[in-house]
């Protein structure tokens, strides 16, 4: 078996989309400003965003994508996130 597809909320689905494409998801689906649907860089598994009013304070629901060289993740991208010094702090850079 095999996952297919994971539904997340977005409040700004063009700016969540960006977010993704800039990590290296290819987008396959495009129906801003309500949907987004992007394939996994490795693997067959795809996600979507879907937008909603506000997201839920606490689902429950978390996702995890396996990255092996973080690190390598495009310049522009760290600059822009929140986590960025603390993903940088623990590959060393």
């Amino acid at each position: 078996m095999d996952m297919n597809q994971v539904t997340l909320p977005s409040t700004d689905v063009a700016r969540s989309a960006a977010f993704y494409r800039a990590f290296g998801f290819t987008q396959i689906v495009s129906n801003l400003p309500s949907y987004a649907r992007f394939e996994c860089p490795v693997g067959t598994a795809t996600f979507s965003l879907q937008q909603v009013a506000s997201v839920p304070e606490n689902s429950g629901v978390v996702v995890y994508f396996e990255c092996v060289d973080l690190e390598y993740l495009p310049l522009p991208c760290w600059q822009r996130t929140p986590q960025s010094a603390v993903a940088r702090s623990a590959s060393g850079k």
